[in-house]
C-alpha cells in the first residue's frame, strides 16, 4: 500500500534574483507577464517561514538592503501600484505580497528599520489606506489575503512601533 510520493512542480521561469539592481530593472518593466513573474519571483525569495530566525547577514536582507538603497522608500512598488488598473488583481496581490515579506524581512534586526520605516510611513497615508481597505472588501481571495498579510505585517515591524497607525487606517467597520 506504498504511495508514490508526489512530485513538487517546480516553475522553471521562475529567475533567482541577485541584486538589487536586477529588482530595479524589473520593477520597470512594462510587460504584465514579465512583472508577474519577477514579482512572484521576489516573493518567493524573501519569503519568511513562520519562526525562522534570520541572521543579520542573511542573503535576502542585503538584497532587500540593495535595492532599498536605490529605490528609497521601495518607491519602484508604489508607482506600480498606482498605474494598476483596478481589475489587474494579480498583478496588485503579488505587489502587496513583496511589501509585506519586505517589511518581515526588514523588521528582523534593528539595523534595518531605517529601510522599512518609509515604507511604512507611506503606506500609512490615507491615499494607500483607502486602497488597502477597499481590496478587504472586494471580492478577489488572492487580493483579499495578500492585503491582510501586508495589514500584519506592518503591525509586525520594529516589533509594533506603528501599531496604532495600524489599528486607526484599518477600516474595521467593512462588512467583508
Amino acid at each position: 500500500m506504498n504511495r508514490p510520493s508526489k512530485r513538487v512542480k517546480v516553475d522553471s521561469s521562475v529567475q533567482k534574483i541577485s541584486s538589487g539592481e536586477e529588482i530595479r530593472t524589473l520593477l520597470r518593466s512594462q510587460d504584465v507577464d514579465t512583472l508577474t513573474r519577477g514579482l512572484t519571483s521576489i516573493r518567493n525569495q524573501f519569503t519568511v517561514k513562520p519562526d525562522e530566525t534570520i541572521s543579520p547577514q542573511d542573503s535576502r536582507l542585503v538584497l532587500v538592503q540593495q535595492w532599498l538603497n536605490g529605490s528609497p522608500g521601495a518607491e519602484d512598488i508604489f508607482t506600480l501600484w498606482a498605474g494598476a488598473e483596478q481589475r489587474q488583481t494579480v498583478l496588485i496581490s503579488l505587489l502587496l505580497s513583496v511589501l509585506a515579506v519586505t517589511l518581515s524581512l526588514l523588521s528582523s534586526h534593528y539595523t534595518y528599520h531605517s529601510l522599512g520605516h518609509p515604507v511604512v510611513k507611506k503606506l500609512l497615508l490615507s491615499q494607500w489606506t483607502r486602497k488597502l481597505n477597499s481590496y478587504i472588501s472586494g471580492s478577489s481571495n488572492d487580493l483579499i489575503l495578500s492585503t491582510l498579510k501586508l495589514y500584519n505585517s506592518l503591525s509586525a515591524f520594529a516589533r509594533g512601533r506603528e501599531r496604532k497607525g495600524v489599528l486607526e487606517a484599518f477600516a474595521w467597520e467593512i462588512k467583508a
